[in-house]
């Protein structure tokens, strides 16, 4: 079974770089190599390949769309119609895949729709960490996975929308997830993301809905718990002031409006 990474990215080069380190650590301690990940990357340059773990599994797709807002729903289509695998899996730059990670697509996703995957977000003192010392950034992360249970919430839990996509709820079904789950190809078909949907919000949400309104009635997903099938996120700013082309006001207001009208 062949295994499609998407990953979307735009001025994140260091959080990018302790994610592809995590999948590779996950492949050398899982034994599974039949992968690729493909970065889809939007920005005014070619992405500085030498912060990047060498491995052949690496495919990076330059679009140069920087000076335009940041539209993830494009990078997301663009990775989907580049890949390869009969299974697809959606990671945000910022993510951080747990040992045993790749090992989810292996024997959980079968008779599922879609695989959802459980996320903590590394608080801000380690996030900081990420690019000035890496090595210390990745013991961390292995810290924060051999201690998932008693974690609490300095790592607090990041969104899974339960009952409906854009609910956050620690329990209820239907389970929706959040930006980061696994899908078959045949699961997928034709969907894509909405590219309507630019700036921050509501687009993964959206994608998340589409699935379940196209397989309503035989819509079924899971989530992985064990601490070493889960993600940790890089935690980082949301200010508007520092992320103008993505978290602006407006793009969430019109976000949310499409998403209720639609």
């Amino acid at each position: 079974m062949h295994h499609s990474i998407v990953i979307p990215h735009r001025r994140r080069v260091w959080n990018l770089a302790a994610c592809l380190r995590s999948l590779q650590r996950s492949a050398e301690a899982t034994g599974v190599h039949d992968y690729e990940v493909i970065v889809v990357n939007d920005r005014e340059e070619p992405l500085l390949r030498s912060v990047f773990p060498t491995t052949p599994h690496l495919r990076i797709i330059d679009l140069h769309r920087a000076s335009k807002p940041f539209n993830k729903c494009i990078l997301q289509n663009v990775g989907i119609e580049a890949s390869s695998g009969s299974v697809l899996s959606f990671l945000d730059a910022d993510a951080v895949v747990g040992r045993d990670w790749l090992l989810n697509v292996c024997d959980r996703l079968d008779g599922l729709t879609k695989l959802c995957y459980r996320v903590r977000r590394i608080p801000c003192n380690i996030s900081c960490l990420v690019g000035a010392d890496d090595e210390h950034f990745d013991r961390e992360a292995v810290w924060a996975f051999e201690n998932w249970t008693t974690l609490g919430t300095a790592f607090p839990l990041a969104f899974e929308g339960r009952e409906k996509p854009e609910t956050d709820r620690p329990y209820g079904e239907p389970l929706f997830g959040n930006s980061q789950f696994s899908i078959s190809r045949e699961v997928l078909g034709d969907l894509r993301f909405d590219e309507e949907y630019e700036g921050a919000g509501f687009e993964d949400i959206a994608f998340n809905r589409a699935i379940w309104r196209q397989h309503y009635t035989t819509y079924r997903a899971d989530m992985p718990t064990e601490p070493e099938r889960c993600i940790l996120h890089i935690s980082h700013s949301r200010l508007c002031s520092e992320q103008p082309h993505w978290r602006h006001p407006e793009f969430l207001t019109r976000n949310m409006r499409r998403y209720y009208e639609t």
